[in-house]
């Protein structure tokens, strides 16, 4: 493997040995070679490599075990995304080249609560949509989901008892709603409130509370996401302002 010496050695080694993992080459769970050997392999010091495998155990990539070696994680799927950019969970798993399968728990029409009443601007007898879901990767469940909306935005809603695919492109398809922004609250969590108990697990995850507003700025979507954190990464692009 050829590395070009203009650039910071640790971070394209480990770039190179992600695309590795990425593409299968190297397997989930298999035991990297030791440092000097990956030294030679890549002709450069073991302090740089050191520092390669740094950043991949930084991205969940390897697992470093005391007294047997790195290892590639068991789990290497990572779904990676623009935080200020809106997409459905489908669309950011097709971006990162990954499908996501989607589980209905409950689909039902209740009334809403004064919360959602606020945000809606409705009244207590109007019925609204209260969607939860799972999303899995290969059988793991890696995103709990909740969305609600008034029913009458999408009233062939009230004929479903299931939905697996991506709500905004629903709304889009069918309820010719586009969803042009949402204000969104996210925080961090111990421990996701799976509705299932034989998915009660202790991964960390980020907690999206959102609004979704259409062209014309109008509410129509209410959703609470939560994020396992060690399949999904979501980054910024900050700025400093500067007198």
């Amino acid at each position: 493997m050829k590395i070009q010496k203009t650039n910071p050695l640790h971070i394209q080694i480990a770039n190179m040995l992600k695309l590795e993992i990425q593409k299968g080459r190297i397997k989930p769970g298999q035991k990297l070679l030791p440092e000097d050997s990956l030294a030679r392999d890549f002709d450069v010091s073991r302090a740089t490599i050191r520092e390669a495998l740094k950043i991949l155990e930084h991205e969940h990539y390897l697992i470093s075990k005391h007294g047997s070696g790195t290892f590639v994680s068991e789990n290497v799927f990572f779904i990676s995304n623009a935080i200020n950019q809106l997409r459905s969970t489908s669309e950011m798993a097709k971006a990162s080249g990954l499908n996501i399968q989607n589980r209905t728990i409950s689909l039902i029409l209740e009334l809403a609560d004064e919360k959602i009443q606020e945000y809606f601007s409705i009244n207590e007898a109007e019925q609204i949509v209260k969607l939860e879901r799972i999303g899995y990767i290969e059988g793991e469940p890696i995103l709990y989901s909740i969305d609600q909306f008034p029913l009458r935005l999408a009233p062939e809603m009230a004929n479903k008892s299931d939905f697996d695919g991506s709500l905004l492109a629903y709304m889009e398809e069918k309820c010719n709603i586009r969803v042009k922004c949402a204000n969104a609250t996210v925080t961090a969590v111990e421990v996701i409130p799976w509705p299932i108990k034989k998915f009660k697990r202790t991964v960390p995850a980020l907690h999206f509370e959102q609004i979704h507003y259409d062209q014309r700025e109008k509410p129509v979507l209410y959703s609470v996401d939560y994020y396992r954190s060690d399949y999904f990464k979501f980054h910024i692009f900050r700025k400093r302002e500067i007198k």
